[in-house]
């Protein structure tokens, strides 16, 4: 029997991109972007903090991209709320199936039925930062 290892070798390529970067990462990859910071501002993004009055710019270092982005308007002013979600578990049991082929040229097909049910189910940590005239004016949470 021929095993292939390339849909293994996707799995991992999909698990290790989905990973969240670290704020040094994030510089690394824009330093341009954290030079033209204050010296405060670059201190919390360092740390992995915003504060009030950062720029969009400046919570992606701190805090990487968010997850989602809502725009609405906040007392007549457009605003924008990023999203970003962390961590949450349960457990999923399932049963499926798949089609194989043998080096011989024989074939094999299965199919199966799944089901899916929480235990001991935590929700995810969610963080929101709002955005209003290009600057932070309020968030909750501790970011990503």
């Amino acid at each position: 029997m021929k095993i292939t290892f390339i849909p293994i070798l996707l799995l991992f390529g999909l698990l290790v991109a989905s990973c969240s970067t670290t704020p040094q990462e994030r510089i690394d990859a824009n330093l341009p972007a954290f030079q033209k910071l204050a010296p405060r501002e670059q201190y919390l993004v360092l740390a992995g903090q915003i504060s009030l009055g950062m720029t969009p710019e400046a919570v992606k270092l701190a805090w990487g991209d968010p997850d989602s982005i809502s725009r609405g308007n906040l007392d007549g002013i457009p605003s924008e709320r990023w999203i970003y979600q962390k961590g949450g578990s349960g457990f999923s049991f399932g049963v499926g199936g798949g089609v194989g082929h043998y080096h011989n040229g024989s074939s094999m097909i299965g199919t199966g039925i799944g089901t899916t049910f929480p235990i001991s189910t935590i929700p995810p940590n969610t963080s929101y930062v709002l955005f209003s005239k290009g600057k932070v004016t309020a968030w909750e949470g501790s970011g990503h």
